[in-house]
């Protein structure tokens, strides 16, 4: 399944640090693997456009994203779980709710 893109996740200025810095996390543990994005996008059940943006920090992960990115990453369950703690779960359900995207 491809996880669809939607506008109101494009990444604001003001995105929070560490969850930059996770999304480069995962850049690099795909180059460490030595996978194309194709190839992490396919593992993940993830749209190749999409994980281009978020890689490049235009675009906000969803949760699920993320921890497909995590399970496919093989990322230990600890580690899986930091990338999200640092979800704005409530900035979600605005973005969602302002949209009209429901989540």
């Amino acid at each position: 399944m491809i996880v669809p893109l939607h506008t109101s996740r494009y990444v604001p200025r003001d995105m929070k640090p560490k969850l930059k810095s996770q999304v480069l996390r995962l850049t690099t543990e795909r180059y460490r693997r030595g996978w194309s994005m194709a190839a992490l996008a396919r593992r993940a059940r993830l749209d190749q456009a999409s994980l281009s943006k978020i890689e490049d920090g235009r675009l906000r992960p969803y949760p699920r994203e993320l921890a497909r990115l995590a399970r496919a990453l093989a990322f230990p369950p600890a580690e899986a779980d930091r990338l999200l703690d640092l979800v704005d779960f409530d900035e979600f359900r605005r973005s969602s709710a302002d949209t009209g995207n429901g989540a």
